[in-house]
């Protein structure tokens, strides 16, 4: 269980979810996605790294709000899905933005939106997919550090103690900025109360859309 089989130790880092598609796609703008989506429903597929990923789940959640039927393809992992997004096999999909960067910047894909609430420093002619006429819309990938429930308290906080410190580094901050990401360094309890609210916010998506997660 996410929540209680694990002693959160830190959130290290958040990036956005990115919308791509292939750069010869027809599909320019979030508009175009809905138009697409709308005239013909369950035929157009979207491309995420696995079933319940946060891409994944942002995708359902644009679904939900736009009333749109696209047809999810799970891939085992962000690398094959981006591979055939790149060939053409599959038209769109949203990807945390760590492993689609390089592929945005090279032009081998393009970028319609972000899923934070502001542009993205790393992408800032890229819109966010709140301003492309869906507002309130906002997710994030996070990345951080777990250990086993019941490991002592101690332990955990001298961890987390040591993981601020090290993502405070300015080469270790730089590194983690060119992937796509943020650093963050938190407390545990911060990192708990984040993922409480996430895990509820996203069983409600799920439940809404129809989606088994677990």
């Amino acid at each position: 269980d996410a929540v209680t089989s694990f002693a959160p130790v830190s959130l290290i880092s958040y990036s956005p979810n990115v919308l791509v598609v292939n750069p010869a796609s027809p599909i320019r703008s979030v508009k175009d996605l809905i138009d697409a989506a709308r005239a013909k429903p369950g035929a157009l597929d979207f491309a995420s790294g696995g079933q319940g990923s946060s891409a994944h789940m942002s995708m359902e959640l644009f679904k939900y709000l736009t009333k749109t039927d696209l047809h999810h393809i799970p891939y085992k992992g962000a690398t094959p899905a981006l591979t055939d997004i790149i060939a053409g096999t599959v038209p769109v999909g949203f990807f945390n933005l760590p492993p689609a960067i390089g592929h945005i910047h090279s032009g081998k894909v393009r970028a319609l939106a972000v899923t934070t609430a502001e542009r993205w420093p790393g992408l800032p002619d890229v819109p966010t997919v709140a301003e492309s006429g869906m507002p309130g819309f906002e997710t994030v990938a996070w990345f951080g550090l777990l250990a086993p429930a019941g490991t002592p308290h101690e332990v955990i906080e001298r961890l987390a103690r040591e993981i601020r410190a090290i993502v405070a580094m300015p080469d270790v901050r730089a590194r983690i900025e060119a992937t796509g990401a943020r650093e963050v360094g938190s407390t545990p309890e911060a990192f708990a109360a984040r993922i409480r609210v996430d895990v509820a916010k996203w069983k409600q998506v799920a439940a809404a859309a129809n989606v088994h997660i677990d």
